[in-house]
């Protein structure tokens, strides 16, 4: 009986959630035996993981207390060094690596340039320094900001599959790649709802969910509901936490409106309860975000509430298109909000359904995953 073909999954955060359990499942099904490695480093909270995954091995590396700090590279260069360190000893026959950290595509990609021995997979989940959230500091940083990029840029052509999270980092690597080995693999989502619930019509309720940090547009978020409120009743459900949740808060007490704060809510069953009452789901992002999909984007879909976006790329061109709620740019687009008809938005909610489990689900990203194997 001939021994099985190995795989490497490399990742410096815990990606396990969103992108690389289906991963693993599709290369196991291919008959891989799959070896998951993330850093023993819990990036949001900042400290080592208390409690760690059964089936994953942990790689020790450097703790950093600031996002933007040469301690924060220092750590990522050392998880580098350390998974082409295990390659190196006992090479896998496929390898897989998120990107950033930048020095994961500088290190595999100079490795495979010389190695042809596996096939080596890129996924594309974030653009740095691109996504640099401060503007005016940028033009200062230019220059060592391209020797970050250039670590990425120069080295992911050495790959045998670039796997971007969306169309806006596909259409930005393309220029450092050949055209052929980009291939755009959407967020998926395991579809929470499966028809169409009815919501409350003598009111407006909306949702905010996920992470209240420093790119979510608050300001946003709290502008449209104020001029919303201004002609019905509204209601705001909040699940998430984060650094911008005191600012919201605040804002919303400032302008008088009624919002249920939930705090973080994991369990499915007691989201779909906060989910089933709501009309819309806020996805608005700040200017400086570099983002073309985001995951709670897929989490209102996943419940088949549309959304009022303002995230462009991807998600604008799959509102638009498709008619999956509103995209925000100006105070017209908050009367398209109060104008639409019952009948349009049950259309609105059956075609969340629909594109969900076309496009962003479990299913089609693994079929996608495992054609390309």
């Amino acid at each position: 009986m001939s021994e099985k073909k190995k795989a490497y999954i490399f990742d410096v955060y815990d990606d396990y959630e969103i992108r690389l359990r289906y991963v693993r499942d599709v290369f196991e099904e291919k008959g891989y035996q799959v070896t998951l490695y993330l850093s023993d480093f819990d990036h949001f909270h900042k400290e080592k993981y208390k409690t760690r995954r059964p089936d994953v091995e942990y790689i020790d590396v450097l703790p950093y207390s600031r996002n933007f700090s040469f301690r924060r590279i220092r750590s990522h260069m050392k998880f580098a060094d350390s998974c082409l360190e295990i390659q190196k000893k006992d090479p896998a026959d496929l390898v897989y690596v998120m990107v950033p950290p930048n020095s994961m595509a500088s290190q595999f990609g100079k490795y495979h340039q010389k190695n042809h021995s596996c096939r080596l997979i890129f996924d594309l989940c974030d653009m740095w320094p691109e996504s640099f959230p401060v503007k005016g500091m940028k033009p200062l940083l230019a220059a060592p900001f391209s020797i970050w990029a250039g670590l990425r840029n120069r080295y992911m052509k050495y790959a045998d599959l670039i796997m971007s999270e969306c169309d806006l980092f596909a259409d930005m690597i393309r220029k450092y790649v050949p055209d052929d080995i980009v291939r755009t693999f959407w967020l998926c989502r395991r579809q929470i709802v499966k028809e169409v619930l009815p919501v409350d019509s003598d009111s407006l309720t909306f949702a905010y969910v996920g992470s209240l940090n420093h790119v979510v547009d608050v300001d946003a978020i709290v502008k449209t509901l104020a001029a919303i409120r201004k002609h019905v009743p509204l209601k705001f459900h909040i699940i998430g936490d984060g650094e911008s949740r005191q600012r919201l808060l605040e804002m919303l007490d400032a302008e008088q409106i009624d919002y249920d704060y939930h705090g973080l809510v994991f369990d499915e069953e007691e989201k779909r309860k906060i989910f089933a009452k709501c009309h819309y789901g806020f996805n608005m992002m700040r200017d400086t975000a570099c983002i073309g999909l985001t995951m709670k984007s897929l989490d209102y879909f996943a419940y088949d509430i549309p959304i009022l976006n303002n995230v462009p790329a991807d998600t604008w061109k799959m509102v638009a298109d498709n008619n999956l709620g509103f995209n925000i740019s100006t105070e017209a687009d908050i009367e398209k909000i109060l104008s639409v008809k019952e009948e349009d938005y049950q259309k609105m909610r059956h075609n969340v359904l629909a594109f969900h489990a076309e496009h962003l689900s479990e299913e089609q990203f693994k079929a996608k995953l495992a054609s390309y194997l």
